[in-house]
């Protein structure tokens, strides 16, 4: 009876976050408005990003038209790490982060009331997904986890580098 128990609270717990998941697009100050706040701020001043590639990044973003389109999963441990570190990378670079695309996925990764050709353009394998654009174009996209720092990564990126995600083809 007592492993009954505790069996059904660790469903009903897991059943509670579960409907607590973000899931379609949401804005950051809506985001910043739901239950999983706590570990975006915590996360969001944990993070400490190279000053000086900061600098480099905002005359950079200065410089052109860039969009970011961010798919993630409130459930992932991944996303949870790596979308306050681009928040606060964004922040600190001078670029207006309530323009972000956030989109929340499932735990199936689909992107919901996504188009067939939404779909094919975004090509969402594994999660975090950032992707980069410039005038609407993908420049590069940052996948899942950083192949040095994040700041440095989107730096590569912005610079016209070869950067190839932990998941490149």
């Amino acid at each position: 009876m007592k492993n009954l128990i505790v069996i059904l609270s660790f469903l009903l717990a897991n059943l509670s976050l579960a409907q607590d998941n973000v899931v379609g697009e949401i804005s950051l100050e809506e985001f910043k408005e739901t239950v999983h706040a706590t570990w975006f701020n915590r996360y969001y001043k944990a993070y400490q990003p190279n000053e000086k590639t900061i600098e480099k990044l905002s005359q950079l973003i200065g410089e052109r038209e860039i969009e970011v389109e961010a798919y993630f999963g409130t459930w992932c441990p991944d996303s949870r790490r790596e979308l306050p570190r681009l928040i606060k990378l964004l922040d600190l670079s001078g670029w207006d982060t309530n323009q972000i695309k956030l989109v929340g996925v499932n735990r199936s990764k689909e992107i919901p009331n996504a188009s067939k050709e939404e779909i094919e353009r975004i090509q969402l394998k594994m999660i975090p997904t950032f992707i980069i654009l410039e005038n609407g174009i993908e420049i590069n996209r940052f996948v899942e986890y950083a192949t040095e720092t994040m700041e440095k990564d989107i730096l590569r990126i912005l610079e016209d580098k070869e950067y190839k995600n932990p998941y490149h083809n």
